[in-house]
């Protein structure tokens, strides 16, 4: 062809494999120039130079798979070009809504929904440039609209003699947040439950003692022989009802966990209020510890409720002995009128 070529073979000598690289070039119709160097050094250097570029692609893909599986949030902002994304791992554009592509290259107001949390992201870059790493507790609006909470840190990060980067790492603790503000108001309920039985407690002692007075006061008055049989009829009747009173709140007393739940068992029937009214005074005047009178004024001879008796005549009962501790004279009178 009358045109130079190249060539190259490889040689084994005293054991060890060289490298040649031949060059020919026709002088004329009958001589050829032939020049032979070896480049063993060069194929070597050649192959030790690509096993280490695949070295360190193999390095980067391994480095880059954790990066992006790591179950935290993930990013880096160049502080030389407005913080701007330099990268963004999987993790965080899970969570945030927002894709790696879109992310990469845009600072925070160009992304994030809500404004005034990029500035205060923003903000927080600039204390970083100035401390050098900060660790709080943050709040941000993804694409959908949630409201996230993140545990986060970020670091900066010098570079050579290059500008440094800030690196950022955060955990979401949205759920953990979440299960705490759970835990506080079962806490609250639980304590607000042991007050509320704490009360009942010892509002009961007060009003198991005043039917207990009753019963005695009145079983006193029948030991008595010149009592008249009206006398003691109506003794054993209020002695009767102070009884199924009493009974009432030992009731409640054992029930204390529907009193927890915030539930109270009654009895509805049809009731003579006027009835349960004289009942109440009787006990009332029996076991109060004053001078003042207790009284009751009606025009009615009858008047029917749909009640619970017990409980209607302990809160009656419950009102006039807490009058009795404030009227140390005169008189508390109880009236019903229609």
């Amino acid at each position: 062809t009358g045109q130079g070529s190249i060539a190259k073979h490889s040689l084994m000598l005293d054991g060890v494999l060289h490298h040649y690289e031949n060059r020919i070039f026709p002088l004329d119709e009958k001589y050829l120039l032939c020049m032979c160097r070896d480049v063993s050094e060069k194929v070597k250097a050649e192959v030790l130079n690509a096993s280490q570029r695949n070295e360190i692609i193999r390095l980067n893909s391994l480095m880059h798979a954790i990066l992006n599986n790591v179950p935290v949030y993930l990013f880096v902002k160049d502080t030389d070009d407005n913080f701007r994304y330099l990268y963004w791992n999987r993790a965080f554009a899970e969570q945030t809504g927002i894709a790696v592509e879109v992310a990469v290259g845009k600072t925070d107001i160009e992304i994030f929904p809500n404004s005034e949390e990029a500035r205060r992201f923003r903000a927080g870059d600039f204390a970083v440039m100035q401390t050098g790493r900060m660790e709080y507790l943050e709040e941000y609006t993804t694409l959908s609209g949630d409201i996230r909470m993140v545990t986060m840190i970020k670091t900066l990060v010098p570079s050579g003699n290059e500008h440094p980067y800030i690196i950022g790492v955060g955990w979401d603790v949205t759920d953990i947040k979440k299960v705490e503000k759970e835990l506080i108001k079962a806490r609250i309920k639980a304590e607000e439950a042991d007050k509320l039985k704490s009360s009942f407690l010892a509002n009961m002692s007060h009003e198991i003692r005043t039917p207990l007075s009753a019963i005695s006061g009145f079983s006193a008055l029948l030991t008595d022989k010149g009592l008249d049989m009206d006398t003691r009829q109506q003794c054993g009747e209020v002695i009767q009802q102070n009884s199924d009173l009493l009974l009432k709140l030992i009731n409640d007393v054992i029930d204390l966990s529907n009193l927890g739940l915030g539930k109270m068992k009654f009895k509805f029937g049809y009731y003579d209020a006027i009835t349960i009214c004289h009942n109440v005074i009787e006990t009332v005047n029996k076991v109060k510890q004053t001078q003042a009178e207790v009284l009751f004024r009606t025009s009615l001879d009858f008047l029917e409720l749909y009640t619970d008796d017990s409980r209607l005549q302990q809160l009656l009962i419950n009102l006039l002995i807490n009058s009795t501790k404030f009227t140390s004279s005169g008189s508390i009178t109880l009236e019903v009128s229609r």
